[in-house]
């Protein structure tokens, strides 16, 4: 039997728990604000909204981007359901873009060729398995075709790109993490939004 995956709690972690369960904020409050102001500063953002989960973070943002019939949301085929989904779920049109194959990751070039014949409004690239995306070239496209660019980093919190922890606001205007007991950290469930656009992230 093969484990789908296992996460590592310690007693650390417990004591934790033990002290937001006996305080007076169990779903809000502090810990909450800390876990965020920390999220940003160990990933560069300025802004971040800690949800129920990397879904949720997808959908809402889709939500507070204002996604609608007839959007073009192009994204990756190789991930999780989630990734498509919130484009469906907001009444956006998928429009999918084939990997790179040896990255497994959005291939730039054949991205590129279909924004030479598609308006896109945004596009969803994913850090597959923990290996980064071409993120300066995705940028570029973003600058060069005018969408929005989202990194859906739920595959690789704690990955770099030039050793540098924060590469995914640095190129993506919005990143989406998931602290799911499969990822490399959990808080049971859990998932955030991090940008550096105040509006979004207040709608949110």
């Amino acid at each position: 039997m093969l484990n789908y995956g296992k996460q590592t709690i310690t007693s650390k972690d417990i004591k934790s728990v033990l002290k937001v369960l006996n305080s007076n904020y169990l779903t809000s409050g502090p810990y909450v604000e800390k876990f965020e102001k920390d999220l940003n500063k160990k990933f560069g953002g300025k802004y971040c909204c800690v949800v129920s989960n990397g879904t949720a973070a997808l959908y809402m943002l889709g939500k507070a981007l204002g996604w609608k019939r007839n959007d073009l949301i192009a994204t990756t085929p190789i991930s999780f359901i989630a990734t498509t989904n919130c484009i469906v779920q907001n009444g956006a049109k998928p429009e999918f873009v084939d990997i790179d194959k040896k990255t497994y990751t959005i291939d730039p070039n054949k991205l590129e060729e279909i924004l030479k014949k598609k308006k896109l409004k945004a596009v969803i690239a994913v850090d597959y398995a923990g290996h980064p995306c071409d993120w300066a070239s995705l940028n570029f496209l973003s600058k060069k075709y005018n969408f929005t660019l989202i990194n859906d980093a739920c595959h690789s919190i704690g990955s770099k790109i030039n050793n540098n922890i924060k590469y995914a606001i640095k190129y993506a205007d919005f990143v989406t993490q998931s602290f799911h007991p499969v990822k490399a950290i959990t808080t049971g469930e859990g998932g955030s939004l991090i940008t550096n656009d105040k509006k979004i992230a207040e709608k949110v």
